[in-house]
């Protein structure tokens, strides 16, 4: 039974269809479901990009980045294994689409870098303003919960930055456009460590 539904699903992923649903699945408040949405897109994506037009290709992208800025603004929701799992392969859907638009490893490394720098800004604040406030030492639940998510996010910006050499070196692209992408990395790197 198990082997039928699976051949069933593989079948249904190869259809075009599946885009457009997982993207819909992206959305729902389960996050069980969203992993099964964001493995589907990362597989597509891995598959079957060149498939797609690109008005199809410009929308998917702006979909899933718009999807992972919203995980990245609510990042201290991703308490729980699943949550934290979705997050990677939403992460990872996203990563494998941006190497493939023009500029796109560019913004993926900049969105991350930007995320890691502004949390870090973010959490260094609320500490400070926590340390002394009229003479009297004092933090208050918005300055708690202010950094706890600029933690969060920093480690979402990590995972983003984590995966990239990985994911990078088993791309299906050209070796001359795997060294274009690999230049971009350098880069950025200068400015990671400028933090």
């Amino acid at each position: 039974m198990v082997a039928k539904n699976s051949k069933q699903l593989d079948s249904w992923v190869e259809q075009f269809e599946a885009w457009e649903i997982s993207l819909n699945l992206l959305r729902s408040s389960d996050y069980a479901v969203r992993y099964f949405a964001a493995n589907i897109l990362y597989t597509k994506v891995r598959k079957h990009w060149s498939t797609l037009s690109d008005v199809q290709r410009s929308s998917l992208f702006n979909e899933v980045g718009k999807t992972l800025e919203e995980y990245c603004l609510n990042a201290s929701n991703l308490k729980t294994t699943v949550a934290k799992t979705c997050l990677r392969r939403v992460i990872l859907a996203y990563f494998n689409i941006c190497c493939h638009v023009p500029t796109g490893l560019a913004g993926y490394l900049n969105v991350s870098i930007n995320l890691l720098h502004s949390s870090a800004t973010t959490s260094a604040t609320a500490l400070s303003n926590s340390v002394v406030l009229g003479g009297m030492q004092a933090v208050t639940d918005s300055m708690v919960a202010a950094y706890t998510n600029a933690c969060d996010q920093i480690l979402v910006s990590l995972v983003m930055l984590a995966l990239v050499p990985n994911e990078l070196e088993h791309l299906d692209i050209s070796r001359t456009y795997s060294e274009e992408l690999t230049n971009v990395c350098y880069d950025s790197e200068e400015r990671l460590f400028q933090l």
